[in-house]
């Protein structure tokens, strides 16, 4: 029972401690000594010179040097000790007892004091993370470096102080918030601010920065005033149509409705055409007109001046807007004019027009994209429905499959397999140059079955030599 007393703390109250008792030494310590333990262990103590609570706590065995016999300690052993007939002292029970109750006190105060400061510690872990970082970028090319970060931190460590009304972003934060919303759209934007409360501006304030920007665009306007930009007075400009899910919206800042397929006049989009200023009017542009299935883009990519690679100009975009397929080559021709010479007016000279193999596209353009070319032409061949021929002669892909499915004829022979013949694979461009091969051709020369074939893979040849084939000479 006395060792389960002895073990149990919860009887000592450190509260009778001061808290800077491992501070004090001298007059200072032995004064909570007497308070403690009483004057015998303060006596034992003084004459010991153990005038701290560190080298109290440190000392193996306080009771040692009475086993020296010196005048000096003779008063103190007659105090604390029973002398035994062999000369050997004892001490006594309470003097034990007031010195193991005092060290029990001071050990017990010094764990407290440990936990308390690792306690301390660990409390505001970010905030203590986040001073390390500051120190350790505080130099000035660091700093340039870190110049979002910094400024991204500062702002939200800002804003978590605010009440969600008062939150207030740089321009930088502005900018790569917009880029956000760009690249990612409303859902990933969202997701990110509502999970980063503090970090990007709500949809309201990030809409009215878009369209105070010069970013905005509306439907089928062109942007010749912004190729100003552009300090080069060269650039492609370009074209394409993409399919799109149909779907109407109302575009506040022109009071129109954009979604509906625009009409092509002389080749040029009017802007502003589904304007309705009451609902019969939205009910009679609803019934008279469809939904675009497609976009139409333009593109402008202006031309360095310099050789650096981080110079190089950026695509722009010059307009988008909704279209059926229901256009012709003329209107392709007058469009192209038309931007060809409001371009020249912004000091900007447009030196060349591409887009993809199209017909309508391919009938406007002098040059189309050759690589475009070359894998439709592979395509009409591959076609289970297109009927070619020359003359009287067949023009098919069954020649083809032939050579591959002969068993006189390997694969050194041709060099052709199945799936060079896959009409899913559209854009294989390889599988061209290898069905217009030197092999294949004299393999299709020799059978007369296959003239229409041959002459058909050697035109498709011929334009990988004049407009592909970089080896091809002038003289050629």
């Amino acid at each position: 029972m006395n060792s389960n007393l002895h073990d149990d703390n919860t009887l000592i109250d450190t509260s009778i401690l001061p808290d800077d008792i491992f501070t004090r030494v001298g007059d200072d310590f032995f004064f909570i000594v007497k308070l403690c333990a009483g004057d015998s262990i303060f006596n034992i103590l003084r004459i010991q010179l153990v005038n701290s609570a560190r080298k109290l706590l440190n000392t193996a065995d306080i009771f040692a040097f009475f086993q020296i016999e010196s005048e000096e300690t003779n008063a103190i052993k007659v105090e604390s000790c029973f002398k035994c007939k062999t000369g050997q002292y004892i001490v006594k029970p309470g003097i034990q007892a007031s010195l193991s109750y005092l060290i029990r006190l001071l050990k017990l105060k010094f764990k407290q004091e440990q936990e308390l400061k690792l306690n301390q510690n660990n409390e505001h872990p970010l905030l203590k993370s986040l001073i390390k970082w500051y120190q350790e970028n505080d130099s000035e090319d660091t700093s340039k470096s870190n110049e979002f970060l910094t400024s991204f931190i500062d702002n939200l460590v800002l804003n978590l102080t605010q009440s969600s009304n008062r939150f207030r972003y740089t321009e930088s934060i502005k900018k790569i918030a917009t880029c956000l919303y760009i690249l990612g759209g409303k859902q990933c934007y969202e997701f990110v601010r509502l999970n980063l409360p503090g970090t990007i501006p709500n949809m309201s304030t990030l809409r009215d920065l878009i369209n105070q920007s010069d970013m905005t665009f509306a439907e089928a306007e062109f942007k010749f005033e912004s190729l100003k930009q552009f300090h080069s007075g060269f650039g492609f400009y370009s074209e394409d149509t993409t399919g799109v899910i149909p779907k109407v919206e109302y575009d506040s800042s022109t009071n129109s409705f954009i979604g509906f397929a625009t009409p092509i006049v002389d080749g040029i989009p009017p802007k502003k055409c589904y304007q309705a200023h009451k609902f019969d009017d939205l009910r009679t542009i609803y019934d008279s007109n469809e939904m675009a299935p497609l976009l139409n883009v333009h593109m402008f990519q202006s031309i360095s001046t310099e050789d650096a690679v981080a110079n190089f100009p950026k695509p722009f975009l010059l307009s988008a807007y909704g279209v059926t397929n229901k256009f012709t080559t003329m209107d392709i021709l007058r469009r192209w004019m038309y931007i060809f010479e409001n371009c020249l007016d912004k000091g900007v000279r447009v030196i060349g027009f591409s887009t993809d193999a199209d017909n309508k596209y391919v009938s406007a353009m002098r040059l189309a994209d050759p690589v475009h070319i070359v894998t439709k032409w592979r395509n009409r061949l591959l076609s289970s429905t297109a009927d070619l021929c020359l003359g009287n002669d067949n023009i098919s892909m069954v020649h083809i499959e032939n050579l591959i499915n002969d068993n006189t004829y390997t694969k050194l022979d041709h060099s052709l397999t199945k799936s060079d013949t896959n009409p899913k694979d559209r854009q294989n461009y390889k599988s061209c140059i290898k069905l217009i091969s030197d092999d294949v051709l004299n393999l299709l020369y020799d059978n007369v079955d296959t003239k229409g074939t041959f002459v058909y893979l050697t035109l498709l040849k011929m334009i990988v030599k004049a407009y592909i084939d970089k080896s091809t000479n002038i003289g050629e």
